[in-house]
């Protein structure tokens, strides 16, 4: 290793900050995450490739497209992801799917997949949830990305067995889980309706007593472009905090049957605002919501493809300006591919909307602009997080020495070849690279090459 290269990592190594681990806090119906009152601006993440299928057996963290999600995620304002599963053994990719997160100031809420509809009195199958879930509990609790566990997503009973036969599943993990992550949140998710019909009740030990290690509630809610009553029932049914694990909107209006992307921004913009307005912070019972979902699944309609982005409903609710729901098209981003089959995403109209709603959260200048990879160690090119009105990048050396510009034509894919102006590879080293937007705004930051 050079010395130019042992100095370039020894500059980047100064720059970051200590790993701690999370530390999360639980009283009533606040949430505190490292001492400070936490709102959850979350997504929901399960990014799937244009012909792959979850139902087949795709994870997120098969292929690297998170590496290109992360900043893109971060300049939204988000601060959490919710995930639906995750390893169960030591993987790569998942381990730097949590460290970027974790390095883009992006909490991860991790989940566990139970399939619907078991036996939970049948002690084969409550046995082999629970180590399952500990298994991956046990692997990734050190990362300080993780600030919680997530055991099921919209769990019901069969085969005879009763809800109370499921939420005391619920609680043995639970108890496991705080003797190992005593600090990290605990939650399960379920239906709204099944929420409503299940929870709070003694014969279901259901009742705050009854999961007495569970910190939290998480309600997945498709109501429209408002949660109704539901906050002020939530209140009379249990004193735990609460988070909206899913909503949303698709972007299909079947009416008129094409995109609508000015529908889809009008009703998740008015469910945020009723988030906001019924938050903890604000005398709610409310911590934040997660947005369902980062990107279009094409997977997801059982009457088609995974390689054509469907247009049949799925299911009717009435609830919303269109009434026909499509579950393909509830992405915030669109997703598409090149001729390499390269996963490419593109940003709805609601992306920006929600930007500007949460960046009264977040230091906007400190999450805007900058580089990755970075360091560009054994990589192409480099890509640009950047303002949606940048014009030009400029690139200096070090010494203030001019090496090349680019024109910006589309701000999520805009990309520094690492060359210079005559298109000679550049040198390694610390680069200086300035962006100028529409409006006569000047960002600057660096980025290290490394050859």
């Amino acid at each position: 290793m050079s010395n130019l290269t042992k100095f370039i990592i020894f500059l980047l190594f100064c720059s970051l900050t200590t790993l701690e681990a999370t530390n999360v806090e639980v009283f009533g119906r606040k949430i505190y995450v490292d001492g400070e009152p936490f709102v959850f601006r979350g997504v929901c993440y399960s990014p799937t490739p244009i012909g792959q299928n979850v139902a087949s057996g795709y994870y997120f963290w098969q292929d690297r497209n998170y590496v290109d999600d992360i900043p893109k995620i971060k300049s939204l304002g988000a601060n959490v992801l919710r995930i639906y599963n995750a390893p169960q053994r030591y993987e790569t990719n998942f381990e730097e799917f949590l460290q970027l997160c974790y390095k883009n100031g992006i909490y991860v809420i991790v989940g566990y997949w139970v399939n619907h509809g078991q036996d939970f009195s049948n002690s084969t199958v409550r046995q082999k949830e629970k180590e399952n879930f500990l298994t991956i509990v046990n692997l990734w609790k050190n990362y300080p990305a993780v600030l919680g566990w997530c055991f099921g997503n919209e769990v019901y009973s069969g085969s005879g067995s009763s809800w109370s036969d499921w939420y005391s599943l619920l609680e043995e993990v639970a108890e496991e889980v705080k003797k190992v992550t005593p600090n990290l949140l605990m939650m399960t998710a379920t239906n709204v309706d099944y929420f409503y019909g299940t929870a709070g009740k003694k014969e279901n030990k259901s009742d705050d007593t009854s999961l007495a290690k569970i910190d939290c509630w998480g309600i997945n809610v498709y109501w429209g472009f408002t949660f109704k009553d539901l906050f002020k029932d939530y209140a009379n049914i249990t004193n735990k905090a609460l988070i909206i694990t899913e909503f949303g909107c698709d972007s299909w209006n079947g009416t008129i049957n094409k995109e609508d992307e000015e529908m889809q921004k009008r009703c998740i913009i008015s469910q945020w605002m009723d988030i906001e307005k019924n938050l903890v912070i604000k005398g709610g019972v409310l911590s934040g919501g997660c947005i369902f979902e980062w990107t279009d699944e094409w997977w997801k309609s059982s009457s088609g493809s995974p390689i054509v982005h469907d247009t049949v409903s799925d299911w009717e609710n009435g609830n919303y300006e269109d009434r026909h729901m499509n579950e393909e098209w509830f992405g915030i981003m669109k997703i598409s591919s090149d001729v390499n089959h390269n996963y490419i995403t593109q940003p709805k109209a609601v992306y920006y909307a929600l930007q500007d709603l949460w960046k009264k959260f977040v230091n906007v200048e400190k999450n805007i602009v900058y580089a990755y990879p970075n360091p560009a160690k054994n990589v192409e090119f480099v890509k640009f997080n950047l303002p949606y009105d940048a014009k030009y990048i400029e690139i200096y050396n070090i010494a203030g020495e001019f090496v090349n510009e680019i024109k910006v034509l589309d701000v999520f894919n805009t990309r520094w070849y690492l060359d210079n102006y005559y298109y000679k590879p550049v040198s390694s080293g610390i680069y200086i690279f300035v962006v100028k937007t529409d409006k006569g705004k000047i960002y600057k930051n660096k980025v290290a090459v490394i050859r």
